[in-house]
């Protein structure tokens, strides 16, 4: 269920030139789907203690979704990577996330 619900909200909300198998714009989708992820799981037990968190969560969600997936010319390209990625290790950091999470089974993993 769960997949199946992460599946719709990137077919949602991933452009497609992040399913092209570009590496950087793949991360970026990963970033998007983990924060669109923990935005509804906080939302759900919204609080005051979690707003930080909620803030921080929208404002990645917002600079994947302006960042310009279609234009690999765009000239601050990795200057908003690395203020994207700077944001994830942000929001992980406030989630109590350490920095290698394995997901998966028989060697396949998913690390940040």
């Amino acid at each position: 269920m769960v997949k199946a619900i992460r599946k719709d909200m990137l077919k949602e909300h991933v452009p497609d030139s992040l399913k092209e198998g570009n590496m950087a714009y793949n991360k970026i989708g990963s970033y998007l789907g983990f924060a669109m992820t923990w935005q509804k799981l906080l939302h759900k037990g919204s609080d005051e203690k979690n707003s930080k968190k909620i803030k921080a969560l929208e404002s990645l969600i917002e600079m994947i979704r302006i960042f310009p997936c279609e234009d690999p010319a765009y000239e601050k390209l990795q200057e908003d990577l690395e203020k994207i990625r700077g944001r994830f290790k942000q929001v992980r950091s406030l989630l109590h996330i350490p920095s290698s999470v394995r997901l998966g089974a028989e060697g396949s993993a998913l690390t940040f």
